[in-house]
């Protein structure tokens, strides 16, 4: 399934949406590096295609011609940060967990 990064309506035409298509559910620009199937969500380097141009705002509409629409997996719930880190491990403020992190991340 495709569908819009920002409000998740699902795109139902065949193809890659063109330039100027836009979300009929919340008017944003498919056609951009959040939709893309290159993007890098976190990280100084944004998309996995080397030869793509640097865009200022991946959520806007932009003319790469490496655009590759994304599918989203249908029932896959998001990560959260608990899922990722683990409930114990969010820590929160807790000076002592963070230090476990760390440990963890790169030793003592």
């Amino acid at each position: 399934m495709r569908a819009c990064h920002r409000c998740e309506t699902v795109w139902e035409e065949t193809g890659q949406p063109g330039f100027n298509n836009t979300c009929s559910g919340c008017g944003m620009s498919l056609h951009s590096c959040m939709n893309c199937a290159h993007f890098i969500a976190k990280g100084s380097v944004r998309c996995l295609v080397e030869q793509a141009p640097d865009v200022q705002d991946p959520g806007a509409g932009n003319r790469c011609a490496h655009f590759e629409f994304a599918s989203v997996n249908e029932g896959a719930p998001a990560a959260s940060r608990e899922a990722v880190l683990g409930a114990s491990e969010s820590g929160g403020d807790d000076p002592a967990a963070a230090r476990r992190r760390w440990a963890k991340l790169f030793g003592d």
